[in-house]
């Protein structure tokens, strides 16, 4: 077992580590649970063992320490995760992540984006639910106040919730389980579906096929989120059906990086400079070239942005004086794009 201190009060998070090559894959628990308990039999599989893997408990549960003074909202899990990973000398690590693990995840590749190189949900909350009493589940225990679970609410909880997650909702905090449940049931602002939708890296979200198709499906799949059905489980994919969840996730791992595709305004700000580059004599594309052709287009962001500080034109003047100054061009120094 490992540890990490991971907030200025000296609090540790814990994690079970598998050795093995890189990329490090991280394993992120649910509400309520482990990540040692939940991910032990899939990550040790052939079909996904062999790479340096992370199985880490959330603060206030199982193995990590429960401070009295944390948020447990989701970003407060997100950056405690990466000073854990970071403590971890973890970078651009694959995210495997379950429940509220993959809202947290989420959350985490948006705040740290050099810590994830690719994430794969598992049934991940990426909705806001309002307040439901009884339900099974955050929306359940939001509909208590703090002080109602801490007092008893908590046991009616453990009653609905049933024995098999029972078993590790034991070992996580009473008050970092509503706080993190009140936290997850409440969303984020911009939402989870929206900051999954932003990220650039490889996303994969894993559901129940007997769940029927997911909602927003074709928005996710469209920002190039692929959404994927497990056959034969339910919300714990992982247990439910490991050799079906080994499958998928292994797929996913393995799915070639998207090379990024330049939007229009990018392309011809890039024909622009290759002109710029040409049009000076220049057999490389600097980022100088870059930076003419951008200043040159008005209604490009970096160009509105610097007319509100300094004169465009100044800018571009101060450029070409240092372009044209002894000793600047030293091609040695620079990538060539072009044949001489």
């Amino acid at each position: 077992m490992r540890d990490a201190e991971v907030t200025p009060e000296g609090d540790r998070m814990r994690w079970v580590e598998l050795p093995g090559r890189e990329p490090t894959r991280v394993y992120v628990h649910g509400l309520g649970a482990s990540s040692p308990a939940y991910f032990t039999e899939v990550a040790a599989d052939p079909g996904l063992a062999g790479h340096r893997s992370l199985l880490i408990d959330l603060l206030g549960h199982g193995l990590s320490d429960r401070p009295e003074h944390f948020d447990y909202s989701l970003p407060s899990h997100a950056d405690a995760l990466a000073e854990a990973l970071t403590s971890a000398g973890v970078a651009g690590a694959e995210l495997i992540a379950h429940s509220m693990g993959g809202s947290v995840a989420v959350v985490l590749a948006a705040r740290h984006p050099h810590l994830v190189s690719r994430l794969v949900l598992v049934d991940a909350n990426l909705d806001a639910a309002a307040p439901a009493p009884g339900a099974v589940g955050s929306s359940g225990i939001a509909a208590y106040s703090e002080q109602e679970f801490l007092s008893g609410g908590w046991a009616e909880f453990r009653d609905r919730a049933g024995e098999h997650w029972w078993s590790t909702l034991r070992l996580t905090d009473r008050r970092a389980l509503y706080r993190s449940a009140v936290h997850l049931a409440r969303g984020t602002v911009p939402t989870l579906r929206e900051l999954l939708t932003d990220l650039s890296i490889p996303r994969t979200y894993l559901l129940p096929e007997d769940d029927g198709p997911l909602p927003g499906a074709a928005a996710l799949t469209e920002a190039g989120v692929h959404v994927v059905a497990v056959p034969d489980c339910g919300h714990n994919i992982m247990l439910d059906n490991p050799r079906a969840f080994v499958a998928a996730a292994a797929a996913a791992l393995d799915r070639p990086v998207p090379v990024p595709v330049p939007t229009p305004r990018a392309r011809r700000i890039l024909e622009a400079a290759d002109r710029k580059a040409a049009g000076m004599g220049h057999s490389y594309l600097g980022v100088e070239h870059l930076m003419l052709a951008v200043l040159d287009d008005p209604d490009s962001v970096p160009t509105q942005v610097m007319a509100g500080l300094i004169e465009p034109e100044a800018v571009s003047a101060a450029i070409l004086e240092v372009m044209e100054s002894p000793g600047y061009n030293t091609p040695s120094t620079r990538t060539v794009l072009r044949p001489e």
